[in-house]
């Protein structure tokens, strides 16, 4: 009976993970809002997490994090405007519930992982398909899924290639590693028309280091090696084939005029540098403690668009000691169960997380993400996989 009563728990948590990240990803941006859908789900899963009790220990992949919500909890409170520190201090924390709550569902359950995997997968799949047929487009001519930002489209994008390419480096069936690259196709595609590109290279490095694994660090039997010949020529057929018609495309798309640095991107490029200047400033006028969340935006009009001025701005060098503590420590972990790890393809998922870690400080370059919810599920995926891959390195998986 109380097996049973776990099982139906366990369901219960999952289903509201799933409609959390289905709200939060998808249909507010594209179907309509609704007040209480977050608040409710954030309640459901914070009283999960209490209820379960666990030892401080069990979160230490986390602790980086915590720390620095208390970073930004005493910069808030000694420098500046400490109402506006302490209401994004709220939001924050508000933002790490479900990171929290994905955290202590998975545990160390390979199972559960997939699971969550699938509903990130599945969810920004549902993402793209609606930016692609029913995008709207913006002043600069990228396109976007409703009010959502396109840097942040593209962060959603870069979340489902991460989900995908963590569950195509596991025990994935043949209809599911076809489902899954459409999924990373049609994502292309929608990160191409969001015009991002940090999100083009990014997602561009993340595919490249899938494929370099795959081919390096897994047996390469015949039938493999054959599919691979046999699709590099179908590409190159293709490309030779409508090379002028891509060519006369790409020449006019915005992302590829961004990346030449076109006049109309560089005022862009002008404000972003005058918003890291102050943050700069700010900084040094406060180098341990920062100026208190929200600091860049109380001084330039908006925050800086990158996580680094951001925090060293705002919660100085104890912030970002925070931050980068998070990523050391679950990059440590990888490294030492490469060296332990025997099975090929456990120490590809491995080597994969590594790059996970390393696309989201990319993306960190142009993303203040610390405000955004999306921050904290990337945490909670990646945090997620070490722990679980930490698990089947000791076991032999």
């Amino acid at each position: 009976m109380s097996g049973r009563l776990v099982i139906k728990k366990d369901t219960i948590i999952l289903l509201i993970i799933s409609i959390f990240l289905l709200y939060m990803l998808w249909f507010q941006y594209a179907v309509t809002e609704n007040s209480v859908v977050m608040p409710l789900c954030a309640v459901l899963l914070g009283a999960y997490v209490v209820t379960r009790r666990n030892r401080l220990y069990f979160y230490r992949y986390l602790t980086p994090v915590f720390l620095f919500f208390f970073c930004g909890f005493l910069s808030s409170v000694v420098y500046d405007d400490t109402s506006t520190g302490i209401s994004l201090l709220v939001n924050m924390l508000k933002y790490s519930i479900p990171m929290i709550a994905i955290y202590t569902y998975v545990g160390q359950d390979g199972k559960r992982l997939e699971r969550i995997l699938w509903v990130t997968s599945f969810t920004c799949a549902l993402v793209a398909l609606s930016t692609l047929i029913n995008g709207t487009v913006t002043v600069t001519g990228a396109v976007t899924l409703g009010a959502l930002n396109s840097n942040v489209l593209s962060t959603y994008l870069m979340l489902g290639l991460i989900s995908n390419l963590q569950l195509l480096m596991r025990n994935t069936t043949q209809w599911g590693k076809r489902l899954l690259t459409f999924f990373v196709i049609v994502e292309a595609a929608a990160q191409i028309v969001a015009a991002s590109r940090r999100g083009i290279l990014v997602f561009a490095f993340l595919c490249g280091m899938y494929v370099f694994l795959k081919v390096t660090t897994q047996p390469l039997t015949k039938n493999t090696f054959l599919k691979y010949i046999l699709i590099a020529f179908l590409l190159m057929v293709v490309g030779l084939l409508f090379a002028d018609m891509f060519l006369a495309k790409v020449s006019n798309a915005v992302f590829f005029r961004r990346f030449l640095g076109r006049p109309e991107t560089l005022a862009g490029d002008r404000l972003r540098a005058s918003y890291q200047q102050v943050a700069k400033d700010l900084f040094f006028s406060s180098p341990f403690l920062g100026k208190g969340l929200g600091a860049v935006a109380r001084y330039a009009g908006t925050y800086s668009h990158s996580l680094y001025y951001e925090t060293l701005a705002c919660t100085g060098l104890a912030g970002m000691t925070c931050i980068f503590s998070f990523f050391y420590r679950n990059c440590y972990i990888c490294l030492k169960l490469r060296k332990i790890c025997v099975n090929p393809q456990l120490k590809s998922s491995i080597l994969m997380s590594l790059c996970i870690a390393a696309a989201i400080l990319i993306t960190g370059i142009a993303v203040v993400f610390i405000y955004d919810s999306i921050f904290y599920v990337l945490l909670a995926i990646l945090s997620i996989s070490v722990n679980v891959e930490e698990k089947e390195a000791f076991e032999g998986v």
